[in-house]
């Protein structure tokens, strides 16, 4: 339960939440990102590999790279 954030450039590998939303970060990479309940906001510049949401929403800055599904 709760948000994440990945800061601006940093990288991380798998983020989940239940009831928060997830925050990607200008320039950050993420392997994955799942959440339940809760949004995903990917700023730009970062570059993601799947992104997965139950009961939320997907949004994307300018020139991110999601390498793998996108699924809501």
């Amino acid at each position: 339960n709760g948000s994440i954030t990945v800061e601006p450039s940093q990288v991380a590998g798998r983020v989940e939440t239940v009831n928060g939303s997830i925050r990607i970060g200008e320039s950050a990479t993420v392997r994955v990102a799942e959440t339940v309940n809760g949004s995903i906001t990917v700023d730009s510049n970062a570059r993601t590999g799947s992104l997965e949401t139950v009961n939320g929403s997907v949004r994307l800055g300018e020139t991110v790279a999601v390498d793998g599904d996108i699924e809501t």
